[in-house]
């Protein structure tokens, strides 16, 4: 989701629901969506492990995860916080 400009999977697929729900006439609901990922988890654990293993990690302590960063203070707050302390 870091290439899309939705703060999480909720917006995004309410703005597909919403724009070209004609296109996805079986979009799954969110909570659908989670189960299917949880019952997944095995199975992306094993892929994990298989692309460490062909990246020469296997024998690594300590991975470096790149994530998508998070806002720590929103613009509402950052402009009462200003407002609040001059």
């Amino acid at each position: 989701m870091d290439y899309l400009p939705f703060p999480g999977e909720t917006q995004f697929i309410g703005f597909i629901r919403a724009n070209y729900g004609q296109w996805f006439p079986n979009l799954l609901t969110q909570s659908q969506f989670n189960r299917r990922l949880r019952k997944l988890g095995q199975m992306i654990e094993v892929l994990r492990r298989k692309w460490v293993k062909q990246l020469g990690g296997e024998n690594a302590t300590s991975f470096v995860i790149d994530t998508k960063p998070i806002p720590v203070m929103g613009y509402n707050c950052a402009f009462f916080f200003a407002i609040a302390f001059l």
